[in-house]
């Protein structure tokens, strides 16, 4: 299954939502025209799911009792879904406990009124939910619970903050201050007795183990073959992203090893180091290479584009689903070499000065609030709480290694907000994406090595000597804060991290940013108390100039446009 949504009573005297409201419920869950949810519905529960057939059948179980249990994703765990949702029922964590993929699901025990909601080991897979007394709506979308009608609009202060610095909320935390999400390896259990959360995985309890860092890279390449091989089943042909980056060369470069067919696809602008180093990288690997070079400025519309694209013109050579299971090099550089997590932040962490950690890493990553965006009021405690949230995850994780915490921090925060949007428009693009970098076993092989050597690429560097030789033969476009690449780079291209968009994009991005600031200084639930019109209104005059720089602030304002956040619960109030 892809997708799915529902409302349970967790009160047997508590009746559901009339038809109307489970009608809004089922109609939200997608906004392609064609599509129409399944359904089952009785008196304790209503589910609805789409299923685009990409893992095979049994997403969804149901027993006489009137009992349900619903599974989006793969598992990866050695066992049918049926067996799965079997445990489940008997409140067992066996086979979570075994599983390598990206998943959620949910189960209600009718005759206990007992309801769970879980997600896989790195919370990769979407899960959300709102609690009205005894009545419980979930889906695996944000947007489903966004505007409906049983949940309320107020934002999360805390959230829509770190969301307009991070671009994603911390913890379970979600804009909607009336919507959790479930966390990695969690499971949320909820009965008319109350709320309690469990996890049945914790990947700060892996032993590190001593190795020399050949033999970590040894088994560290062995994992991620077998993560490749579980992924790729009995399929000869699949398609792969490939830019001119090392993650997607050495997933493709992995499947090649495991004797499968590649179609790759390329979205890179022209005249970009993405577009002549993949399309370099493709002739070594010796793939069928799909090149896009026009698209949206947005990354994720113009990842759908390009498949779209692909598929209009490759897609009907493949048999069954296969076209639509997207394998990318996701994970790589926060699994093998997280960016950005520099000597100096190590050092500090393991001096126990978090908080000086944390500001290194907030300005490598560039992230943070312009302070004049904002009231004089509330200039200072609004910019403290990114950092604040930072911490408090921190502080969740107890690894022996102090430095790790920041590690921890980027896999189970970092990793599922970078592919939120995916997740988000799944049932417009209706692709999945194929992640073995985030294969459990491959993190889990990860952590139990000596964390220096993952700092600056040094590990990946000298693991890609252990990959198939066409990984190494063309050169790769580097991260700034990695090492240069051995290899010579093409001359007069544009690098990703200095002007990877065209100029003809770069005027789309800038359109786009005027409509926005539109539409956010028209909107009628402006926050006045927080934000300063004024400072958009400059900015967008900039914009009107050409001076394209400033579009950035106007990404910081939608959030607090987009989900208000009521004064009162605001540190000044």
């Amino acid at each position: 299954m892809n997708l799915f949504a529902g409302i349970v009573s967790l009160d047997a005297a508590v009746h559901l939502p009339s038809e109307q409201v489970l009608a809004e419920l089922r109609a939200r869950l997608t906004r392609a025209p064609e599509a129409r949810p399944d359904a089952h519905v009785t008196e304790a529960g209503a589910f609805f799911w789409i299923d685009f057939g990409l893992y095979g059948t049994g997403g969804v179980q149901r027993d006489p009792t009137g009992s349900v249990s619903m599974l989006a994703g793969d598992p990866l765990c050695g066992t049918s879904v049926g067996q799965l949702c079997a445990e489940w029922r008997a409140r067992s964590t066996k086979a979570l406990q075994a599983s390598r993929g990206s998943f959620c699901g949910v189960h209600f025990d009718a005759t206990e009124r007992r309801f769970w909601l879980l997600t896989d080991k790195l919370g990769l897979r979407p899960l959300y939910y709102f609690q009205s007394g005894p009545l419980v709506v979930f889906a695996s979308a944000l947007r489903v619970l966004d505007g409906f009608s049983l949940v309320p609009g107020e934002g999360d202060l805390q959230a829509v903050t770190e969301t307009a610095c991070f671009g994603y909320p911390l913890a379970a935390r979600t804009p909607l201050a009336a919507v959790r999400t479930v966390e990695p390896a969690q499971i949320v259990e909820i009965t008319a007795a109350g709320l309690r959360i469990s996890e049945y995985w914790r990947w700060d309890d892996i032993p590190v183990q001593n190795a020399t860092p050949d033999e970590a890279c040894a088994v560290l390449r062995d994992t991620f073959h077998d993560a490749v091989r579980l992924r790729l089943g009995s399929a000869r042909r699949v398609p792969a992203l490939l830019s001119g980056g090392l993650d997607s060369r050495c997933v493709v470069a992995g499947l090649r090893h495991a004797g499968a067919a590649v179609d790759t696809i390329n979205f890179g602008p022209e005249g970009s180091a993405d577009l002549v180093l993949g399309r370099k990288a493709a002739e070594a690997l010796g793939t069928n290479h799909f090149e896009v070079a026009q698209g949206s400025h947005d990354f994720w519309s113009r990842l759908g584009q390009a498949h779209a694209q692909w598929h209009q013109h490759c897609g009907a050579q493949y048999e069954g689903t296969n076209a639509r299971l997207l394998w990318t090099g996701e994970g790589g550089d926060r699994v093998l070499a997280p960016v950005n997590l520099s000597h100096a932040i190590v050092t500090r962490m393991r001096a126990d000065e978090p908080d000086k950690a944390i500001a290194t890493y907030m300005h490598a990553e560039r992230s943070g609030l312009p302070r004049r965006l904002f009231r004089h009021a509330a200039r200072e405690w609004i910019r403290r709480l990114p950092q604040a949230g930072v911490r408090a995850e921190l502080e969740r994780y107890d690894p022996p290694d102090r430095a790790r915490r920041f590690h921890l921090y980027v896999l189970l925060n970092e990793s599922r907000r970078n592919i939120y949007r995916h997740f988000e428009d799944l049932d417009l693009n209706q692709f999945e994406l194929v992640m073995p970098f985030y294969d459990a076993e491959m993190v889990r092989a990860a952590l139990s090595f000596p964390f220096d050597p993952f700092i600056g690429h040094e590990l990946y560097y000298r693991w890609l000597s252990f990959l198939p030789a066409p990984v190494s033969a063309v050169a790769w476009q580097p991260y700034p804060t990695a090492p240069r690449c051995p290899l010579p780079l093409p001359a007069d291209v544009r690098m990703q991290w200095s002007g990877w968009y065209s100029r003809a994009e770069l005027r789309e991005q800038r359109r786009s940013y005027l409509g926005l600031s539109h539409a956010l200084m028209r909107a009628a639930q402006f926050p006045h108390w927080l934000l300063n019109r004024q400072v958009l209104a400059v900015a967008r005059v900039l914009l009107c100039l050409g001076v394209q720089r400033y579009g950035y602030v106007f990404d910081v304002a939608r959030p607090f446009v987009q989900y208000p956040p009521d004064e009162r619960s605001s540190p000044q109030y």
